[in-house]
């Protein structure tokens, strides 16, 4: 007689789970390519001269690029969360929005710093599909933070050295 040998593997029988994208994860998706294309432009704008010919279309091209991450943030912070791994996505959405809107480079300094300083606040917690998507995504999202921090236009290093605290002050005495 011949032995039993099964040829599937064990989970062959359990149902199939992937990442079904929801309005929100969707319109997360698409805005990288947009936060994308509108940090190569004020990299472009940042490294022309003014009195360049061609300053007036990168210019042109950075204030179009403005405009349609401004667009497509505002639509994603209006989309509803339809499951809780859509959040965080929220979430960065909001923040990233709130950078671009920020005035000075202290505030922009606090809110790029959120993420660290509240990772759970910008993660997705578990292991299944949907939460390592939005991870990814997520993840994507601060690299592209970073580099528009890179930027001289958001995070001038003058403005940033002028006003950082002084070690004498009060911010930094020890707590009685």
């Amino acid at each position: 007689m011949a032995d039993f040998t099964p040829i599937t593997v064990p989970v062959v029988s359990e149902p199939i789970s992937y990442f079904r994208p929801s309005p929100l994860s969707a319109q997360f998706t698409a805005l990288l390519p947009v936060l994308s294309a509108h940090i190569e432009a004020e990299r472009d704008l940042a490294h022309v001269d003014r009195w360049d010919v061609a300053f007036i279309d990168w210019l042109a091209e950075a204030e179009q690029t403005r405009a349609d991450l401004e667009a497509a943030l505002n639509t994603l912070c209006e989309t509803e969360v339809q499951r809780r791994e859509d959040k965080p996505l929220l979430r960065m959405a909001m923040l990233t929005r709130m950078m671009l809107a920020s005035e000075d480079a202290q505030e922009f300094l606090q809110l790029h710093s959120l993420p660290q300083r509240m990772p759970s606040m910008f993660r997705c917690a578990g292991d299944h599909p949907v939460a390592a998507r939005t991870n990814l995504l997520l993840s994507e999202v601060l690299i592209r933070l970073d580099a528009l921090a890179s930027l001289p236009d958001y995070l001038d290093p003058i403005e940033v050295e002028a006003e950082a605290p002084v070690a004498d002050s009060l911010a930094f005495a020890p707590a009685l």
